[in-house]
């Protein structure tokens, strides 16, 4: 059976390998603390488990102002009486205040640099990223400029993702984190289109009968919703394409005509079978008549 000290060495070890130069959130709740209280990106976790293992012995060798702070692991060890300790570079102050929930750190986390045991795994959720990297566009297209001089074809891989450079940007102090979570949060064209359809549904009846008839219940709230009419109108206009019906781009008219098409078969096909059922009774009656003779 394995003892406390060797699970601890292992522990140790094991995290000197994997996460040293990541970052984590860290929070100074006295002013001149050298002793830091880990945070999860998570503000129900932080709420309810701020006295957890993890929130414990984060220490730093520089004095930090009261407030958060993202901070980069130098490397873990177990203090005098036996517990870990993590080792941390304060990298950039954000205030007393942060968002645990702001949209922009998974934005973030798609770059790797964050320590995965000491954050939460959020949900996939859709933000508008075309947005945001429409408005730091000069800024990728100058790093793709500066890595493909620096690496040449290895930049495919050795350069740096769209994802790092925005965040360099705010860790440069040029972006704020507001403004990424605004642009992040911005509606996409379709999720207008689909918000406005669930709010005002009347007002296309006229013109798309058969896309508000059809319109499908969320299958956790049992009622159309503004996410369940999104998803319907995109696989209804991957269908359009499959289905080669031309080049609209109207996607609302493409929902439209696939429905059409829909409707158009089955009756069509309803029609066919009525149609066999018709004669195969005929028959039926033929055989009987002329088996009574």
């Amino acid at each position: 059976m394995i003892t406390k000290q060797e699970w601890d060495a292992f522990c140790v070890k094991r995290n000197n390998e994997t996460e040293i130069g990541k970052l984590i959130l860290c929070e100074s709740k006295e002013e001149g603390s050298t002793r830091l209280f880990i945070h999860q990106f998570d503000s129900w976790v932080s709420a309810l488990h701020k006295d957890g293992w993890w929130d414990t012995f984060t220490v730093t060798d520089i004095p930090c102002q009261k407030g958060f702070y993202i901070c980069e692991i130098k490397k873990f060890r177990i203090d005098r009486n036996g517990y870990m300790n993590v080792i941390v570079f304060p990298k950039k102050y954000l205030g007393e205040v942060v968002d645990e929930d702001s949209p922009a750190w998974n934005y973030f986390f798609q770059t790797g640099r964050f320590s995965s045991p000491y954050k939460t795994n959020k949900c996939c959720n859709h933000f508008n990223v075309e947005r945001l990297e429409e408005i730091f566009k000069d800024d990728i297209e100058n790093a793709r400029k500066e890595d493909t001089k620096k690496y040449g074809d290895d930049c495919i891989w050795k350069g740096r993702t769209r994802q790092e450079v925005i965040m360099d940007k705010f860790m440069s102090g040029q972006a704020t984190m507001d403004e990424i979570a605004d642009a992040l949060n911005t509606l996409t064209d379709m999720e207008k289109i689909s918000e406005d359809i669930y709010r005002h549904p009347t007002k296309y009846e006229a013109e798309f009968p058969l896309l508000i008839k059809k319109i499908p219940n969320d299958a956790m709230f049992h009622f159309p919703t503004p996410e369940s009419i999104e998803r319907f109108l995109i696989h209804k206009s991957l269908e359009y394409d499959k289905l080669g019906f031309g080049d609209e781009t109207d996607i609302l008219k493409r929902t439209e005509c696939v429905l059409q098409y829909w409707k158009t078969f089955y009756k069509a096909k309803r029609e066919e079978e009525k149609a066999k059922r018709k004669e195969a009774r005929k028959a039926r009656k033929a055989k009987e008549m002329k088996k009574a003779m």
